[in-house]
């Protein structure tokens, strides 16, 4: 196995080699990290990684499932063009409200749509209205993670690209004594996608997992 084991030393010395970290996004990672639930928010090397492929991507239409406080979704603007349109959905406004000013100082708040509500249903929305999307990032509840996936490969272009998060579940998914609903739905998420046939498909060990895929 060539996989390094990431120290707490090794680890600071990837932050301090990554690209400098924009102040508004600084201020949000900081602001959600104060919360009861920062766990939630990605990691920083997760982010300069999408950040990365969104500069040389350009996408013209992004959707993300799970909003948070909105860190992935400004990281997501600020790495694009001007007329990239996001749309963000989330369940309801109790911590998609931490980001929104910060949004607003950056300059990027009126290149982001905040869908609030069950995102099955956004997403039924979006596909009768015939929404195509070049990039779609799923960071939402678990147990629907199929479904959002489904919908999303729907609505998704020919080169586009979906990154889905916490596919290794801090490792439970190989824990034979853990069978919580979460875990489960994870696992059968990781089988069913591997089978697919109609897709290019890559894993990554990156922050909690990310699956990448693409229409063949």
């Amino acid at each position: 196995m060539k996989s390094l084991n990431l120290t707490p030393e090794l680890y600071q010395y990837l932050l301090e080699l990554s690209p400098k970290e924009n102040f508004h996004l600084k201020e949000l990672r900081i602001k959600t990290d104060k919360l009861k639930y920062a766990r939630l928010r990605s990691p920083t090397e997760q982010i300069n990684f999408m950040m990365f492929l969104l500069q040389n991507l350009k996408p013209k239409n992004i959707l993300e499932i799970g909003t948070f406080t909105g860190y992935s979704t400004l990281a997501m603007a600020l790495a694009t063009p001007e007329d990239t349109q996001i749309i963000t959905c989330d369940i309801n406004n109790v911590f998609p409200s931490t980001g929104q000013e910060i949004w607003k100082n950056a300059g990027v708040a009126n290149r982001i749509k905040l869908q609030l509500g069950p995102a099955i249903e956004t997403l039924t929305q979006l596909q009768q209205q015939s929404q195509t999307f070049d990039f779609v990032f799923i960071d939402a509840d678990k147990e629907n993670y199929w479904q959002y996936f489904e919908k999303s490969l729907n609505m998704l272009t020919v080169n586009g690209l979906i990154i889905i998060d916490n596919v290794l579940w801090r490792g439970q998914v190989i824990d034979g004594n853990n069978s919580d609903l979460r875990t489960n739905a994870i696992r059968d998420f990781n089988q069913r996608l591997s089978l697919q046939p109609h897709i290019n498909y890559c894993l990554l060990p990156l922050g909690d997992g990310i699956s990448l895929v693409s229409k063949k």
